[in-house]
């Protein structure tokens, strides 16, 4: 029976200490990603939608070569088309709105992730534009000769053409805007980007039915710390009641806080060093400015789980320490009686002559 005990209590010991460092983690954990609010706030703070568009995504074919049109991330045209046809605002608006979008169905409120994108507004700002910017610059060109005239297409390419020829810019402009607006490939043709086309490409990769049950998993995440404290007040009370005497008990709870709040310490450090090691090689990265801004997202987060461990471990150590004042302050009332006793007791043969 005594042993059962010992070994009971040694688990409640085990699981006490275990529970309260998973408590202190995850409640951190759920503080920072539990909700859009810190993520939101971190992406406005880094200023990453003020990076060009054209650097936050990149096609590798786009990278490698031109194409026959010109049209892509590398034509200073183009770049300055896409930036003024998707400003800062605008980049905040969709990406927010995916972001809180996919919020609402990781919390149960949605299907599927709660939002719909309609990028036609985008590219007829982008379409109009990169026409305009297109023939102003065929306006700067030096007039063509007999020769480049020869050797031109039938339809110049205003992006590309390196002379102006003998033309009516103004139908050349309607001529590439019509152009840029009927070519399918050039945006996909569906102009439309929505949770349900999201879930179900990610369901289609997917074999593994994780994502299906992702909005289950992300509420027992949420529920983590409740569960971890829970779990922490029975095996606390398991060590208390269990132990040989209140006072035995009372010192080993305060005792296992104390551990405790030195292992969060320990783990606090080293995940510092982890991630100050990932800022660093994020930073080595050869876009400095999204670098930089991803390197602000990871520093916000990090710093709101550190503020729930710092607050959890301070706890921690201050209720062990209170713990063992109490157990001293016991001690030394016993120890007091006991004394106290000892000289009320008369002294043996004293009556004596």
């Amino acid at each position: 029976m005594k042993l059962l005990k010992k070994i009971i209590r040694g688990l409640c010991a085990y699981g006490f200490r275990a529970a309260l460092f998973g408590a202190a983690l995850f409640g951190g954990l759920v503080m920072a990603i539990g909700s859009p609010d810190v993520i939101l706030s971190a992406l406005r703070a880094s200023e990453i939608y003020s990076v060009p568009l054209t650097s936050l995504v990149q096609v590798e074919e786009q990278k490698e070569q031109e194409t026959d049109e010109g049209i892509n991330s590398s034509n200073p045209l183009v770049k300055d088309a896409i930036e003024a046809a998707v400003p800062a605002e605008r980049k905040q608006e969709i990406v927010e709105s995916i972001v809180s979008g996919t919020y609402a169905w990781l919390d149960g409120d949605a299907t599927s992730p709660d939002f719909t994108i309609d990028f036609q507004e985008d590219i007829d700002r982008f379409t109009v534009v990169l026409s305009d910017a297109a023939i102003n610059r065929v306006e700067q060109l030096p007039d063509c000769t007999f020769q480049e005239l020869a050797a031109l297409d039938s339809e110049p390419n205003p992006l590309t053409i390196e002379c102006r020829p003998p033309i009516d810019l103004d139908e050349q402009k309607q001529a590439f805007l019509a152009s840029l607006q009927n070519d399918n490939d050039l945006f996909g043709g569906d102009t439309v980007f929505d949770g349900d086309k999201l879930l179900h490409e990610v369901e289609r990769r997917d074999s593994t039915e994780v994502v299906a049950s992702a909005p289950t998993g992300f509420n027992m995440f949420k529920l983590s710390p409740w569960i971890f404290a829970a779990v922490a007040v029975v095996c606390g009370l398991g060590v208390l009641l269990l132990a040989d005497t209140r006072t035995k008990g009372i010192r080993r709870v305060g005792i296992l806080l104390i551990e405790t709040s030195i292992s969060l310490l320990i783990t606090g450090v080293a995940l510092y060093f982890v991630i100050q090691g990932l800022s660093a090689t994020i930073s080595t990265q050869s876009n400095q400015e999204i670098s930089q801004a991803l390197v602000e997202v990871i520093s916000a987060l990090q710093f709101k789980v550190a503020s729930v461990g710092i607050g959890a471990l301070v706890a921690y150590a201050v209720v062990g320490f209170m713990c063992l004042l109490v157990v001293r302050r016991r001690n030394s009332r016993e120890k007091q009686g006991v004394n106290e006793e000892l000289k009320t007791q008369p002294i043996k043969g004293s009556d004596n002559t």
